[in-house]
């Protein structure tokens, strides 16, 4: 039942679809105590907001993969004129902080 999985939840244990499952039945169960003028658990609150929480963890983490691998790909295609040029302001910005630290 989904209620024992809610109770029982675990990021790391959880898939994606899950998760996605899970934070859709909490949301009818909190929906369904507030149509019925009853008050909500603590407990299925805060299990709502840390499964939402996750599941925005998960595609943040996803997110930022997503561009690191595009920024290899990205510097992969610079030519060597480019990639010096970075590698000297950078240097340079090195230099600049080294200074400010005499």
């Amino acid at each position: 039942m989904y209620l024992d999985r809610l109770k029982t939840y675990d990021m790391n244990r959880a898939s994606e679809e899950e998760m996605i499952c899970l934070s859709l039945f909490a949301k009818q169960v909190v929906a369904e105590y507030q149509a019925n003028n009853l008050p909500v658990p603590e407990w299925i609150t805060e299990k709502a907001d840390s499964i939402r929480r996750d599941i925005n963890t998960k595609r943040r983490d996803s997110l930022i993969a997503a561009k690191k691998e595009l920024t290899a790909r990205k510097e992969a295609l610079k030519t060597q004129q480019e990639k010096s040029r970075d590698i000297n302001k950078r240097m340079a910005d090195i230099d600049a902080q080294l200074e400010g630290l005499k």
